[in-house]
This record gives C-alpha cells, sequence and structure tokens, in this order.
C-alpha cells in the first residue's frame, strides 16, 4: 500500500476556485495567438500570393468562450463569404455564387481535383500548441493563486 499527502492549502486552493471563470479568462487570452498563428500559416501556404485576395486571411476572428455538454470551447475559424463571385460551368446556365471563406479553407488543406492538398491545420496546430498551453497553465496559476 502507498500513501499520498496533499497539502490542506492546496486542496483549499484547487477547490474555491471557479473554474468557468478560469476557462473563460484562458480561452480568451488564447485566442489571439491562435488567431495569429494561423492567419501567419495560411498566409504563408499560399501557392499563388500575387491572385489571392486575402479575403480567407482576413475573415479569421475568434468567438467568445462558450460552454456546450460540459466542456468550454473557443472557435477560431474563418467567417462569412467571398466578396467575389465565383461561376458554375457545369451546368447548361451558368449560376453565380459567393464562396464561403471555411470552405476556401477546406480545399486549400484537401485539395480538389485541379488543386492538390497543401495541409495547413496540421501545421497551425503544431506551431501554437505549447504556446496555447504555456498561456493555459500561466493563466490558471495566476487566477488559482498557486
Amino acid at each position: 500500500m502507498f500513501e499520498i499527502n496533499i497539502p490542506d492549502d492546496f486542496m483549499n486552493e484547487l477547490l474555491n476556485t471557479n473554474v468557468d471563470d478560469v476557462c473563460k479568462t484562458a480561452l480568451t487570452d488564447s485566442a489571439p495567438m491562435i488567431e495569429e498563428t494561423m492567419k501567419t500559416t495560411i498566409r504563408n501556404s499560399i501557392k499563388h500570393p500575387d491572385m489571392s485576395t486575402g479575403e480567407l486571411v482576413d475573415s479569421i476572428k475568434a468567438d467568445k468562450p462558450k460552454k456546450s455538454k460540459g466542456a468550454w470551447v473557443i472557435k477560431v475559424m474563418p467567417r462569412g463569404n467571398s466578396q467575389h463571385y465565383y461561376y458554375n460551368r457545369q451546368n447548361i446556365i451558368p449560376r453565380r455564387y459567393a464562396c464561403s471563406n471555411a470552405f476556401k479553407l477546406i480545399m486549400m488543406e484537401y485539395g480538389n481535383s485541379r488543386q492538390s492538398p497543401t495541409p495547413v491545420l496540421d501545421k497551425i496546430y503544431r506551431e501554437c500548441n505549447e504556446k496555447v498551453l504555456d498561456k493555459l497553465q500561466e493563466t490558471y496559476n495566476r487566477m488559482a493563486g498557486v
């Protein structure tokens, strides 16, 4: 058998922290780092920067933290539609439509019949993972008084 001794003051600090406030603050503090990493990585991964309008990069925004099914979540993703219209020429009657910026990111990530894939989401994760975890730990330590 073994015995674990946990200091009482540590347990009091841990049990008296408001988890919801810590989660909201930690996510709010770390979202700008993810947003900036995402913008930089996507901007550097665009194959034809001279032809890019920059709408995809400019549309990347972070939501406010929300509690969903017991977990705190924040979304950092492209928003809205392109200001330029694209034409669908497969139909007999060409149809004009605006392309979603999130769809552009999906096409960049996975490619299509005319474009090879440019995996950026994994790069974004690898580049900002350590920074975000450090920021989350720093926020927890500050708010829990550790």
